[in-house]
């Protein structure tokens, strides 16, 4: 009995050993993937969808700038490589006329001004005495503005006469007659018929100027006596031209030493200078007068106004007249600007194509500039690529000047909504900028650009190329024991490692098909 007990009792140890090995065997060799087939298991794993690109550094502003009005330059005040700040002035065109034109409109809008201000106040009994006062003043000032101008006039004859009579006609014989000629020879034969022609109109000038200095008093027209004086100092001072000509060829000979004509030169040369300080002195005092009349009728204007007091009909009048007088000054104002370039940005002059005296037509470029802030980097990038960029997206650069150990921070500014054409590939321009200005990096340096657009962790992920679609389906192959079975799965993310995210169809562990070999 105890031996059949013992019997039983070793047989069951024998099945469960028997049992034990054959699962071993069972989960060893199951399954066991044959050589021509490439399987990887399915794991988590972090997706990362990332675009390179390549790219040039180039400054954030490039800039070319040309006058908007045609001119002589009067000024360059920059060159090349001089850093400059925003609103600086880099050069300019000479502008004598319309500063002139915008003083006088600055004038009167001042003008206007007083008298709109006169005219809403109205006047104190004090204030019109006070008033009249200027006018005396202004009076006063108009006569001994006026009673130098006729000196003035007056010695500018002198001057004249002198540099004529004393200084030139020692090389004529007959000056002072219809028949002045000249003593000395000269091989400008056609000038010398011309000074000895023009001699005898000079003559008659200086005759004619004489006598109206006689009549010339403090109530005549002076500023028409000062034109006509200054037409009667041109007239000799061309005359004075044409001699200095002559006398400047002259060569000594046996009757005519060098010490000689030494002199002639020097007094030739004294009367050009004594003609050029009377024409400077009266075209002073004449503008003296003008200032002084216009101050006298400003005042009187001013004194009129107080007493009669104005109508709201005419201050609103008044009004549109100091409008008028602004948007005249404005005017001149833009006038003027378009006489001079200003830096509009800080930066750095990179070309200046322009020198003091050279002429130079409206709108052609003369001075370039680029800012030496903000660098930016430009970068065509792909059709297929473009779709997952979006402004503001970070990005990593690598400067070819630097290597790959030295990573700057960047992110996108602007992408450019139409395409270009590079090689017959649409691209799409898109501008990064530096999130730190850094010293080291400069324009033209070349960027490789990495742009990491979207991450997911934690995904389960099998290589893209053991998808299959057909039609609206798309499975998978699983190696499941000895043999192949296709699974339907539903793809997520995709990386740009080849990978793809499996949202239903799969679990972790599992081994999928990538390769069959033939």
């Amino acid at each position: 009995m105890n031996f059949i007990k013992a019997l039983k009792r070793r047989k069951l140890l024998y099945i469960s050993v028997v049992v034990v090995i054959f699962i071993i065997l069972f989960f060893v060799f199951r399954g066991a993937v044959p050589e021509d087939v490439d399987v990887v298991t399915v794991q988590r794993e972090t997706l990362t969808r990332q675009i390179d690109v390549t790219g040039r550094v180039k400054p954030a502003d490039s800039i070319d700038l040309a006058f908007e009005s045609s001119g002589r330059v009067s000024g360059v005040y920059k060159d090349t490589g001089d850093r400059v700040s925003s609103g600086e002035t880099l050069a300019r065109l000479y502008s004598g006329s319309v500063s002139a034109d915008l003083a006088q409109a600055r004038a009167r809008l001042k003008s206007e001004e007083a008298k709109l201000l006169a005219a809403k106040a109205g006047a104190r009994p004090e204030e019109i005495t006070v008033q009249e006062v200027k006018v005396k003043s202004a009076e006063s000032a108009l006569a001994e503005v006026r009673y130098a101008l006729i000196d003035e006039i007056s010695t500018s004859y002198t001057k004249a006469d002198d540099a004529v009579r004393n200084k030139v006609d020692q090389l004529f014989s007959n000056a002072s007659t219809d028949n002045p000629k000249l003593i000395i020879t000269t091989t400008q034969g056609q000038l010398k018929i011309d000074v000895e022609s023009k001699r005898v109109l000079i003559g008659q000038t200086l005759n004619s100027w004489k006598n109206s200095l006689d009549s010339l008093s403090i109530n005549s027209d002076l500023q028409e006596s000062s034109q006509i004086s200054k037409r009667y100092l041109d007239e000799i001072r061309n005359f004075l031209d044409k001699m200095s000509v002559i006398v400047n060829t002259l060569e000594a000979n046996q009757s005519l030493s060098q010490t000689q004509i030494d002199s002639y030169k020097a007094d030739v040369s004294t009367a050009r200078t004594s003609i050029d300080g009377a024409l400077s002195a009266l075209s002073t005092d004449n503008e003296k007068l003008n200032t002084a009349i216009s101050s006298l009728n400003l005042a009187k204007e001013e004194l009129t106004l107080m007493r009669a007091g104005d109508s709201l009909e005419n201050i609103l009048s008044q009004e549109a007249k100091v409008e008028e007088a602004e948007a005249n000054v404005l005017k001149y104002q833009a006038e003027l600007t378009k006489s001079v370039i200003f830096s509009p940005i800080s930066g750095v002059i990179t070309n200046v194509l322009i020198s003091v005296g050279e002429t130079v037509s409206q709108g052609v470029e003369v001075i370039s500039l680029i800012s030496d802030k903000n660098l930016q980097i430009e970068a065509n990038v792909p059709e297929s690529d473009i779709i997952f960029l979006k402004v503001g997206d970070e990005a990593d650069v690598e400067l070819d000047a630097y290597g790959s150990d030295i990573i700057f921070s960047a992110k996108i500014l602007k992408i450019d909504p139409a395409e270009t054409i590079i090689d017959g590939v649409p691209v799409y321009k898109t501008t990064f900028e530096f999130v730190d200005e850094d010293a080291r990096v400069r324009s033209g340096m070349t960027a490789d650009i990495s742009i990491v657009t979207d991450q997911k962790e934690n995904s389960l992920a099998v290589p893209k190329r053991a998808v299959f679609k057909e039609e609206e389906r798309t499975y998978v192959r699983l190696w499941v024991g000895e043999e192949i079975e296709e699974r339907n799965v539903k793809l997520g993310f995709e990386g740009n490692d080849g990978k793809v995210e499996i949202v239903e169809g799969l679990k972790e562990g599992d081994e999928v098909v990538t390769f069959i070999k033939k």
